[in-house]
Formats: C-alpha cells, sequence, structure tokens
C-alpha cells in the first residue's frame, strides 16, 4: 500500500551518532532497491547529503534527491539529464539553527550549528548552479507534519530566492514541479 520508498543513503545533520557524508549503501544495493521499487511501480525518494551517496543514488535511477548538500557539478549534470528531482530542504537548518525555534532544540544542535554557520552559503550555490544546469527543483522543509506551524513552509520560498533562483522558478518548485515530481500534474 506504499505510494514511495524512502531510502536514507546518507547520514544526516539533525541526528545524533551519524555523519552527513557517510554513505550507508553500497551501489548494487542501491540498484536493487530501485529495480524492485519500479517492479511494483513506486518512485523512490533518497535522503542524501554526501557526494558520493547523491552520485551512486542518481546511478540507480532514484527520482529525487532529498537534500543535495554536498552535490558536485558532474552530479548536478546528471541529474538534469536523467530528469532527477532534487528538494534540497534548506530552511530545516535555518529553522534549528535559531532563528524561528530558538536554539538547542536538537541532540546534535553542534552539528547543525556548524552546517549552518559554515556550510550553508555553499549549499546555496550548489542550489543554484543546480536551478541553472537545469535540474528539477521542488520546494520542501522535511520538519514533518505537526512539527512546524504551516507558514514556515512558505520561507522554503524566501531560500530559494536568497539563493539567486528567480522568484518566479521559486514559485513553479513549490507548485507546477513539485506536482511533477509527486506525479500528480493532472491534479
Amino acid at each position: 500500500g506504499s505510494d514511495w520508498i524512502k531510502l536514507l543513503v546518507t547520514g544526516a545533520f539533525e541526528s545524533v551518532g551519524d555523519d552527513p557524508r557517510n554513505v550507508a549503501f553500497s551501489p548494487e544495493e542501491l540498484r536493487a532497491a530501485v529495480d524492485e521499487a519500479n517492479r511494483h511501480g513506486l518512485p523512490v525518494a533518497v535522503h542524501a547529503h554526501a557526494t558520493e551517496g547523491i552520485r551512486q543514488a542518481v546511478a540507480a535511477g532514484v527520482r529525487s534527491i532529498e537534500h543535495g548538500t554536498y552535490v558536485d557539478d558532474e552530479t548536478l549534470h546528471e541529474m538534469a539529464r536523467r530528469g532527477t528531482f532534487m528538494v534540497p530542504t534548506v530552511y530545516v537548518g535555518d529553522f534549528y539553527s535559531g532563528g524561528d525555534s530558538g536554539s538547542d532544540k536538537l541532540r546534535a544542535q553542534a552539528k547543525n550549528d556548524e552546517y549552518f554557520k559554515h556550510g550553508r552559503a555553499d549549499f546555496l550555490a550548489r542550489i543554484l548552479r543546480a536551478h541553472k544546469y537545469g535540474v528539477k527543483l521542488v520546494i520542501g522543509l522535511d520538519l514533518g507534519a505537526g512539527i512546524a506551524a504551516p507558514e514556515l513552509y512558505a520561507k522554503e520560498f524566501a531560500v530559494f530566492v536568497e539563493a539567486g533562483i528567480p522568484p518566479m522558478a521559486a514559485i513553479q518548485a513549490g507548485t507546477r514541479v513539485a506536482a511533477e515530481l509527486l506525479r500528480w500534474d493532472n491534479r
């Protein structure tokens, strides 16, 4: 009865005991998971920050990369060529940095704060390059239902514009392109 399969291909920023640059699956495991999901007509989304994890997931044929923090230009070009979507979810790091939620909300607060201070600007530059290369960018927040007030979801639009993406492209990322990712083009 699932609509999607989501794999956590790399570590994360907001969890204790892992590193967002670590890769958790081999290329063969990813390919097997994607092949099996495709056999059932299910799209695969992957949580991936690390360059190698993103590269392997794109090669395996996933539908979307959730995050993509350390994606390189070669992989961005391949994503554009294959039509792989990217849902950066930048604002989740902003939320936990203390701006809207207050600091010290995470057990891994230091890891998130380090990213916010020293990695966020580089990630925004990667998102702009993704846009310029033709990667299908989608607005997403990654805060989960019931955790954040609904109006916080709109802040990801502002983050896209901050990255240099034209406002209309940001609006499309949260509407038309998001619907395409979900296969809801006809809704």
